[in-house]
């Protein structure tokens, strides 16, 4: 096959080809179309299970916010990490810096050229430096099946 006839069958193949991706595009319009249409008569049809899922979910924040906020004020009295329900409480050490006065740190130290913040969180979290400040966070775990049998 010469250039000539080359061109002309890659001409042919991709005018071929747009006309196929032209007919799926029409398929393609039409499917969406109907399954708007599904979708709709769906919603219509369980709009109130629908409202009530989002009224569900929007007091599961709200009560979980409570329970946090519960939680972490009796962890505080009492120090039991193992709530009702299984609730649970984590600590963490948390450490807090400026990057800038890290990489100062750490390049004064001949640990790196480029701040490792991984690596310096584990150094901050055990030596003292000026510019840290540690604290822990406490966080409230949720179990995926509220347990009421026991705490």
């Amino acid at each position: 096959m010469n250039e000539e006839e080359m061109v002309t069958k890659l001409e042919a193949i991709t005018t071929a080809k747009e006309d196929l991706v032209s007919i799926l595009n029409e398929k393609r319009k039409v499917i969406n179309a109907e399954f708007e249409l599904a979708m709709a008569k769906f919603e219509d049809e369980n709009s109130l299970a629908i409202t009530r899922i989002k009224e569900i979910d929007a007091e599961t924040i709200d009560l979980k916010e409570s329970i946090t906020e519960s939680a972490k004020t009796e962890f505080a009295v009492d120090g039991f990490k193992k709530r009702f329900g299984g609730i649970g409480i984590r600590v963490m050490n948390v450490v807090e810096y400026s990057d800038a006065h890290a990489l100062t740190w750490a390049k004064k130290h001949e640990l790196c050229l480029k701040l490792d913040s991984s690596a310096f969180k584990k150094i901050a979290k055990t030596q003292d430096i000026d510019f840290v400040t540690k604290s822990e966070k406490v966080t409230v775990t949720f179990p995926a099946k509220i347990n009421l049998e026991g705490k």
